[in-house]
């Protein structure tokens, strides 16, 4: 450093020290530097965010609304049997991508590439909106199980599910792009944040939320056998923190975090849905909301192909909210 103050840089090197900053900034465009440090920019999208919870909304009709209005549809499936969206994906000329274990002959049949599922529900829609959720496309999915389904309108956010379905297709494997964006929907803001299992380590984005929890925890789980996060909840619980949660019947094994839960005092139950509460949520202090195709496994971590969404506002938090009182309080 003393012989960089005492001579000037040699001109190719400053040349290549020049292009070389260009280069990363250019290609780390959410990235500026302030003084000498490197700050972190939030990119801004403005669209609507829609809500549906399947035994209260009609989230058939929302999605064939949402992909009619489209041009160009590119959809990630883990299950679709549902002959009425088949048709309307099929009018549209759409991309669509099926698991292997529920291939039936529409779309394009694949493999997880890590071995496990490829358990994403999502569709992009001329690269500007994405819907994502836990419904499956089917008869159940959509009429019988408890579900959700978002409507988000957002370049960004389509960037990132674009990226993974390209990825789903076979090519490269990177990181979420956009892990945050501020949103505004009409005069709300609030920041969503994104990712996609297993290359961002969903489970660690769960706990880091986790951990910032003052007051209460809300979660409605169809497979919960994640030891860190369970030992997450107790260690909440243990602080104070007022935990409520549900999960589903038919997930009941001695791999499930529920046993643990219910020794340690906190307030969990089965649900009562003769179908299946099928809901992957975790809402915290009224204000955050965990969602997306990931129940908190170590499958859903390491294996599968999911997504995850992270929500920061209290209205939505509402919403799931009342979906949450909803699943507890049936008989």
């Amino acid at each position: 450093m003393k012989w960089l103050l005492r001579k000037p840089l040699p001109r190719f090197l400053l040349f290549v020290a020049i292009v070389t900053v260009l280069a990363f900034f250019i290609g780390n465009h959410d990235a500026i530097l302030t003084g000498s440090i490197i700050t972190e920019v939030v990119p801004e999208q403005h669209g609507s965010f829609d809500v549906y919870f399947c035994q209260v909304d009609d989230c058939e009709a929302a999605m064939l609304a949402a992909i009619e209005t489209a041009d160009e549809v590119k959809c990630a499936f883990y299950d679709l049997d549902y002959e009425v969206l088949e048709q309307l994906l099929d009018d549209k000329e759409a991309e669509v991508l099926v698991f292997e274990d529920y291939y039936e002959g529409f779309g394009t049949e694949i493999k997880a590439p890590h071995g496990g599922l490829m358990h994403n529900k999502f569709c992009i829609l001329d690269e500007k909106t994405v819907i994502t959720g836990s419904t499956n496309p089917t008869d159940n999915g959509i009429n019988k199980n408890d579900n959700n389904l978002v409507v988000i309108e957002g370049a960004y956010l389509a960037q990132n599910y674009l990226d993974e379905f390209e990825e789903l297709q076979g090519k490269k494997e990177k990181k979420v792009k956009y892990e945050k964006i501020t949103h505004f929907d009409g005069d709300n803001e609030f920041i969503i944040e994104n990712y996609f299992c297993p290359e961002d380590d969903c489970e660690e984005e769960v706990l880091k939320e986790l951990d910032k929890t003052k007051n209460t925890i809300q979660f409605m789980t169809f497979s919960f056998t994640s030891d860190p996060i369970g030992e997450m909840l107790i260690e909440k619980h243990a602080e104070g923190v007022e935990v409520k949660g549900v999960f589903e019947k038919r997930q009941e094994s001695r791999y499930s975090e529920y046993g643990k839960l219910d020794d340690a005092g906190l307030d969990v139950r089965f649900d009562s849905n003769p179908a299946t509460m099928h809901h992957k949520v975790f809402i915290i202090d009224e204000e955050t909301v965990i969602f997306g195709s990931y129940n908190p496994s170590k499958n859903g971590n390491t294996r599968n192909d999911e997504n995850v969404l992270i929500i920061h506002d209290k209205e939505v938090a509402e919403g799931f909210s009342a979906e949450f009182s909803r699943v507890w309080e049936l008989p």
